[in-house]
């Protein structure tokens, strides 16, 4: 049984922090940075009981954003898609309306009696946490496949006494194992689960490869262990006369890797409560791109994985007396050397290769069974 594994460095991860740059903004946008409410619909980010505030580094892009969005009119804001709340008399009561505290976040985001999320008093505006996630399938590119170094799966002697070849059979099966490795370089996390599904890549040869699926805000790598069965059979394995005849048997594989990307939608709105009002208004509801920049948003990574491709035999001959692989090549390749006639070093064909070939006339029967390729040319 081959076990193939491929373990890769852990990859650092550019994770973007969906709900500290929209605090970044938030502290930007309000009149001397005073935030009463900062939410993208997992909760307030600025409560400080409970460890429950959102630790944070200050992000340039999402507070230069923030700081251009203050000096903007009420009308300017809205043209561009930053909405000012209504006064609350004005306002939808909607579900849970009477009980929302929207400058402290108390049941803020709210779910309707059709499962809809939506930000208390304002059912036109959803809450964007509630609907992130991947939006399409993961796409691949720069895939790469390499041959991958055989590994020895036996050797097997034949002894022929007589002055004429004779022929023998033989047959392998073997199990061979491997990871199939899809890693996270950049993520987008919200707070809550976000679970990405990918495919099996183009490149990847292997038939029963599994797809990925995984929640990123909990893995930044996912595995699937594959399994294949591969065979060898041959029924005509020709014994040179006088000679051992040495068969080597080998697990030839591949292996992949490549780079993959998803789309991730960030869509409807995040809430802010300024604690002293701009432009008149204390709560605004703001889409993803004015504080983390003009989308597509992208998660993006890496996979690795392999397959098994088959087994291969090859045979060389050497005298009797030799039993073992390393004295007989090493005979072998001497004789080589030190003659004009080349010791043979053949193929040993797999009966299934043997079968694709075009009905062989007797006389071509031996050639097409035993395929032989000489260490050296004979001259």
């Amino acid at each position: 049984m081959l076990y193939i594994l491929f373990v890769s460095s852990a990859l650092a991860v550019n994770t973007i922090n969906v709900k500290a740059k929209f605090k970044t903004w938030t502290k930007n946008f309000c009149p001397n940075g005073k935030v009463s409410n900062a939410d993208i619909g997992t909760g307030n980010m600025m409560v400080t009981r409970r460890r429950m505030a959102v630790d944070y580094e200050e992000d340039a892009e999402a507070a230069r954003l923030g700081a251009e969005h203050a000096k903007l009119s009420l009308e300017e804001l809205e043209k561009i898609g930053i909405y000012a709340g209504k006064p609350s008399e004005q306002a939808d009561d909607g579900l849970l309306g009477s009980a929302c505290q929207e400058d402290t976040g108390k049941t803020t985001c709210v779910k309707s009696l059709d499962k809809e999320w939506y930000w208390c008093k304002y059912p036109q505006y959803k809450c964007m946490s509630k609907y992130a996630g991947q939006y399409g399938p993961v796409t691949y590119f720069n895939e790469k496949r390499f041959g991958a170094v055989p590994e020895e799966l036996g050797i097997k002697p034949y002894k022929n006494y007589l002055d004429e070849p004779s022929y023998a059979s033989l047959t392998k099966t073997d199990t061979v194992k491997k990871s199939q490795t899809i890693e996270v370089t950049t993520s987008y996390q919200t707070g809550l689960s976000m679970e990405i599904t990918a495919g099996v890549p183009d490149v990847f040869s292997v038939k029963d490869a599994v797809s990925w699926k995984w929640d990123w805000s909990k893995k930044t790598s996912k595995s699937y262990e594959t399994t294949q069965t591969l065979s060898f059979e041959n029924s005509h394995i020709e014994e040179e006369p006088g000679m051992t005849t040495m068969v080597q048997l080998n697990v030839t594989s591949e292996t992949y890797s490549g780079e993959w990307r998803a789309r991730i939608k960030l869509p409807y709105y995040a809430k802010v409560w300024c604690a002293d009002s701009i432009n008149g208004h204390h709560e605004y509801f703001i889409g993803a791109q004015h504080f983390l920049g003009d989308g597509p948003y992208y998660g993006k990574g890496t996979f690795t994985g392999g397959s098994g491709l088959g087994i291969v035999g090859t045979a060389i001959a050497c005298p009797l007396s030799v039993s073992e692989w390393g004295p007989c090549l090493a005979y072998a390749e001497s004789h080589v050397n030190n003659s004009a006639a080349a010791t043979p070093q053949w193929k040993v064909n797999n009966d299934a290769e043997n079968k694709k070939k075009d009905s062989p006339s007797p006389s071509k029967i031996l050639r097409n069974l035993v395929e032989r390729t000489f260490v050296s040319t004979q001259k």
